[in-house]
């Protein structure tokens, strides 16, 4: 589960006007402090029982991969293998082993722009669970994936039929008519 976050709202703030007094010609309201940008964003795994009673993925944006993996219990390693995610004993305690990515881009892997984030999923177990895209700002979307489980499916629906494609572990980009249709994805061990 996640645990609630405070939420900081930045921005001007609005002036009731004083009645009477009139603003100098020369005056203008001074420019709005840019909030800052949400780009890494995780959720966890839907266990297979929320999944049939339709619950939906909630997806929390951060401005930092580090931000976003600690609200989840792991933390970011970087080695010369390349970064890893390493979980902490917060997610361990939750059962959660691995994160799985999925991009927008092909070779989403690859990529080097820090604009082109992937969804970041914990995962507990590769017995089916999964999560459901509708709403998260990745419907339709996902064109490249990576998971710790030996397969992955990606369906059109969100209730996880429908058309589909299989990757297996590892980084995969979809080939098939499913690039940029993916509604629900489900991890598996065989």
């Amino acid at each position: 589960m996640f645990e609630k976050s405070r939420r900081v709202v930045l921005g001007a703030a609005l002036a009731a006007p004083v009645v009477g007094t009139a603003a100098p010609a020369s005056a203008s309201p001074a420019p709005a402090s840019p909030a800052p940008r949400a780009s890494s964003c995780v959720t966890r795994m839907l266990t297979t029982e929320e999944m049939a009673r339709g619950v939906r993925s909630q997806v929390k944006c951060f401005p930092t991969d580090a931000e976003a993996l600690a609200s989840i219990g792991f933390r970011v390693m970087v080695t010369r293998e390349g970064t890893q995610f390493q979980p902490t004993a917060r997610a361990t305690s939750m059962g959660y082993f691995g994160i799985a990515l999925h991009w927008k881009v092909k070779d989403g892997w690859l990529a080097t722009d820090p604009r082109i984030q992937a969804l970041k999923v914990a995962v507990n177990t590769c017995d089916g669970g999964g999560v459901n895209l509708v709403g998260t700002g990745y419907e339709n979307e996902v064109k490249s994936t990576e998971s710790p489980c030996s397969r992955t499916k990606h369906y059109d629906l969100p209730d996880y039929t429908g058309d589909l494609e299989v990757t297996g572990v590892g980084d995969a980009n979809l080939t098939t008519s499913m690039v940029g249709r993916v509604s629900a994805i489900r991890y598996f061990s065989a």
